[in-house]
């Protein structure tokens, strides 16, 4: 099974699990500290879950292989720290340090492996340079911020900066993605049925196909 069919069937569970239990709470039955863990636990899953989902648009790509199992990686990392701190009640601060340095990197290589379906000409390419640049140097930021603890305002001001070249440089390469007309590669897929007959069967209807569409382009 393809990782990004169990990132959606594992935010579908979780927005059910949270649906129910808000309409348990609604209901009466009461809204103590075990809900309140499992909703938690439902929105991580379907937060990892909705990165999973944008790491599984770079499996598709060959450039972003890599980026996105990372992604995968680091995001089943974050998940099971994050879920087994809340349900061992952790309370040791460096260890929700580390988690959330973790999550800062996932959802780093995520954003990296959403914007690698997006493919720019030449003259547009340096806006993905920046982007592999500015993402990465954002997730640093927060690490840090999550190791030193610095109290000064100057941290969060760089963060913050940082954070809003991040947004406007992914919103310019979409826009850049769509003036360029470039649309991204539809990968090939393998017959539904591994065998002659069927293969053949898939050539000689993409044959006809294509001798349509030049009849198409002769009357054109």
């Amino acid at each position: 099974m393809k990782p990004q069919r169990i990132f959606l069937y594992c935010l579908i569970l979780s927005v059910m699990v949270s649906a129910l239990l808000g309409i348990g709470a609604l209901l009466g039955a009461g809204f103590g500290e075990l809900q309140l863990r499992v909703v938690l636990t439902t929105v991580t899953i379907a937060l990892g879950s909705v990165l999973g989902l944008a790491c599984g648009t770079g499996l598709d790509r060959t450039g972003g292989h890599w980026v996105a199992r990372c992604g995968i990686w680091l995001l089943l990392l974050a998940g099971v720290m994050i879920i087994g701190g809340m349900w061992t009640l952790v309370e040791a601060s460096g260890y929700w340090r580390i988690s959330g340095s973790v999550a800062a990197w996932a959802f780093c290589f995520a954003h990296l492996a959403l914007i690698s379906r997006s493919p720019l000409p030449g003259r547009f390419r340096w806006s993905l340079v920046t982007a592999y640049v500015l993402i990465p140097l954002l997730a640093a930021e927060v690490t840090l911020a999550f190791i030193v603890q610095p109290t000064m305002d100057v941290a969060t001001r760089i963060m913050g900066v940082t954070g809003i070249l991040v947004a406007a440089n992914t919103i310019l390469i979409e826009i850049l993605h769509r003036l360029s007309g470039v649309e991204a590669s539809t990968p090939v897929r393998p017959p539904l049925r591994l065998d002659r007959a069927a293969i053949d069967a898939e050539i000689e209807q993409l044959q006809a196909r294509i001798a349509e569409l030049e009849g198409f382009r002769r009357q054109a």
